[in-house]
């Protein structure tokens, strides 16, 4: 919806194959961004833009149609990623899922969005017919739709009719900055991966789900919690970029302190850094806590929640061993 908006696309009325029946509603479909819920878009747009090393994004003000009648005001900018994007959405108004998400939880990822490559009205009955309510678009013809699935999924759904391949940014020279590196997977924290990761699978028509339990943890000096905790995750594949599904495991932790704020929600995004990974490290620790990862680690995380509604993962090859 966002990408569409801001490009002026306008789909309303163009003809697409009818969809053919389908017990997996989003069959083909590819995850190619992430909508975070911000209170202030100037602020929140400023903030990515000094962290991932872009122009501060345009702004535009838009209104959707709403699922029962009338629209909603929202608005939107996002962050063009070289094979993903982050939007960003202020709801103007209480009537509108944007204003509901910040007043529950504060800034943070609102939706996953899914590139479709037929009918959107369709596919979103079909996710509604599975347990979901729809909060945004027409129920006929639309060029995109939000379906609310925390239920079932633990967010938000956002499909749009998938277009030409957009123009992505040319990687920067800075070797520190985010807007070069390509997204590995969005990672959600939930009370019970086992069913929610089938019913990923089942809606995007996949074979059944594997699962591992995570052990012997990389944790940054200083960690206070206890080092041998495991974490239960199950992987899936949603075209070029996956999802990471975890299970808190209930005790002291970067993912119950997580799952405390959220609930059954979306964490974090991954970058895949072909760079300097300690470079980007020490970047990265400037604006935000590390909460798992350390010297050495392959896979840092970083707790940019408080100012960007989301955490940040890198996964790379350190230069620097593990103390």
């Amino acid at each position: 919806m966002l990408a569409a908006a801001l490009s002026g696309a306008a789909l309303l009325g163009v003809a697409a194959p009818a969809l053919a029946q389908s017990p997996a509603p989003l069959a083909g479909a590819t995850l190619d961004h992430v909508g975070l819920a911000v209170r202030d878009i100037d602020a929140s747009a400023k903030r990515f833009a000094d962290v991932f090393g872009v122009p501060v994004p345009r702004i535009s003000t838009v209104d959707v149609d709403m699922p029962g009648g009338g629209t909603a005001t929202i608005r939107i900018t996002q962050i063009a990623l070289p094979n993903f994007r982050i939007d960003l959405g202020q709801g103007v108004g209480p009537n509108n899922p944007f204003s509901t998400f910040v007043a529950k939880y504060g800034d943070g990822i609102q939706h996953i969005g899914f590139a479709v490559p037929d009918r959107v009205s369709e596919r979103a009955a079909a996710l509604v017919a599975r347990g979901g309510v729809q909060t945004v678009g027409k129920t006929t013809n639309a060029p995109f739709a939000f379906v609310d699935m925390t239920g079932l999924l633990g967010t938000t759904i956002e499909l749009a009719q998938q277009g030409p391949a957009a123009t992505r940014p040319a990687p920067p020279a800075t070797p520190t900055l985010l807007s070069h590196a390509e997204v590995s997977h969005v990672g959600l924290i939930l009370a019970d991966v086992e069913k929610t990761s089938k019913a990923f699978h089942d809606l995007l028509g996949l074979p059944a789900p594997q699962f591992i339990t995570a052990k012997g943890i990389d944790f940054p000096a200083g960690y206070a919690g206890d080092k041998t905790v495991a974490v239960r995750i199950s992987m899936v594949k949603a075209g070029a970029v996956g999802l990471e599904l975890q299970q808190t495991p209930g005790v002291k932790s970067p993912w119950h302190d997580s799952y405390l704020r959220l609930g059954d929600g979306v964490e974090h995004v991954a970058f895949t850094i072909k760079g300097d990974l300690d470079e980007m490290r020490a970047f990265l620790a400037k604006g935000g806590p590390e909460v798992l990862g350390g010297q050495g680690s392959a896979y840092p995380h970083f707790e940019y929640a408080p100012t960007l509604g989301l955490m940040i993962e890198l996964l790379g090859k350190p230069t620097r061993p593990r103390p």
